[in-house]
This record gives C-alpha cells, sequence and structure tokens, in this order.
C-alpha cells in the first residue's frame, strides 16, 4: 500500500511537486523575513544606543525635561570628577561624555568669503585621548570615505552626502557659527580632515563629528559636557 502511495505522489506532480514548492517556498519567505526583520530591530537598537541615547545617560534635572531640545547651557560640570566616581561604582559599564549641539556651517572661498552653507548637527566625543572607547563604539575608522581620522585638535570629520552637497574635500576649512552656553555667538574654525559615511541618513546628511574638547572650547564650556552617555561592556568590542 506504501509503494503504491508513493508512486502516485511521484507519477502525478500536481500532488507532489506543486505542494512540495509551495511549501518550500512558504518556509524560505518566513524564515528570511523572520531573519530580516529581527536584524533590523537589533540594527536599529544598535544604532540609536551608540549614536544617541546609550545604554544608559547621565544628565541634570533640568536637562532631562528639555532634553529634546539640546539645551547645553543645562548640562553637567565637573565632568573628569563625575567621570572617575562612576567608574569606581559601576566598573561594568564605559563611560564617557558627549555633547550634542547645532550650528551653521561656513564653507569660504580663496578669498575668505562664503562659499556654502548649512545647518549641522553636531556631535563632540572623545576622539584623541588615548584608550577612548568611542572610536569602536562609532566604528568611526571603518566608515571614513575620504581623508583620514582626526589626529590633533582642531580637526572634524562631516557627514559623506553634507560634504557632497557644500562641496568639501579633505583640507578644506570650515567654520562652526553657532552659540555659547551663555548665549552669545561662537564662531570657530575647524580643518576638514575627513568624510564618513554611517549608514543613517539624517547623519550622513547634516553631521560633524568633532573632539569633545574642541567643542567644550569652542562653546565656551571648557568644564562642562552635554549628557553623558554610557555603553555597556559586552563579550566581543563594539
Amino acid at each position: 500500500m506504501i509503494s503504491f502511495l508513493l508512486k502516485g505522489l511521484f507519477r502525478d506532480r500536481s500532488r507532489s511537486l506543486f505542494p512540495f514548492i509551495t511549501v518550500l517556498a512558504g518556509v524560505v519567505l518566513t524564515v528570511f523575513l523572520h531573519a530580516w526583520l529581527t536584524g533590523t530591530v537589533s540594527s536599529m537598537i544598535q544604532s540609536t544606543a551608540h549614536f544617541s541615547t546609550g545604554h544608559a545617560v547621565v544628565m541634570t534635572r533640568a536637562y532631562a525635561k528639555e532634553a529634546d531640545q539640546v539645551p547645553n547651557d543645562l548640562a553637567l560640570l565637573g565632568i573628569d570628577t563625575l567621570i572617575t566616581e562612576l567608574n569606581r561604582t559601576y566598573p561594568d559599564i564605559l563611560w564617557t561624555p558627549r555633547i550634542k549641539f547645532g550650528g551653521l556651517l561656513d564653507i569660504p572661498d580663496r578669498k575668505g568669503e562664503t562659499r556654502a552653507q548649512a545647518p549641522v548637527s553636531g556631535l563632540a566625543v572623545d576622539l584623541l585621548s588615548e584608550g577612548s572607547p568611542e572610536q569602536k563604539i562609532l566604528n568611526v575608522k571603518q566608515s571614513i570615505v575620504s581623508g583620514r581620522m582626526p589626529s590633533r585638535s582642531g580637526e572634524i570629520l562631516v557627514g559623506e552626502d553634507l560634504a557632497k552637497k557644500l562641496r568639501i574635500q579633505a583640507g578644506d576649512t570650515a567654520t562652526l557659527i553657532s552659540s555659547t552656553m551663555y548665549g552669545s555667538m561662537s564662531i570657530t574654525n575647524f580643518a576638514v580632515v575627513g568624510t564618513v559615511h554611517f549608514g543613517i541618513v539624517a547623519m550622513d546628511k547634516g553631521t560633524m563629528v568633532a573632539d569633545v574638547a574642541d567643542i567644550q572650547k569652542a562653546l565656551g564650556r571648557s568644564s562642562v559636557s552635554s549628557p553623558m552617555t554610557s555603553i555597556i561592556r559586552s563579550a566581543r568590542p563594539p
């Protein structure tokens, strides 16, 4: 009986081949969509933690109430002391200071006149200190499209799409026009040493990445930092 049934299935494709193809297609589609959605959600969470919120954020209560507006005049004071205390209390977490800021990026021509301008959303992280985890957290080196990593004070990276829009090349000078924590105007020149592509549209189109010490100086906050982001240490480097 079993032999008879098997012969009937294999000889009649409507009973064997087509159902098999249908089931196979359904399984492949289900597995693919599940893997794709799981990877997308995981990537979004990881990107948000690395570039924006961290796994935990330390900020003042006043800043927390208006965090969406990035009120840097309400940011933390005494960062060095605070980081030392946090590292001693929570040694399993990587604590690193960051500053989020906004401004206008002005690109001068050979005569020093404005050639192009665009609003930018800035991210200041610890790029120059020895042993800083930020390069691994943000995956900066692997994201560089042209140019090189900043190696000294006064050097910045800009998003690849922003660089194309403003026709910026490595070696150009860019002027950041922003405001200090006291409300006065801040105008600071930086050297663009490279362009980066993080794969995040908003960052690639309008972000500049600078060393936190340069931005503290530029915005009149030598002892101030925006909310301090922490990244939980994992078994593998970020």
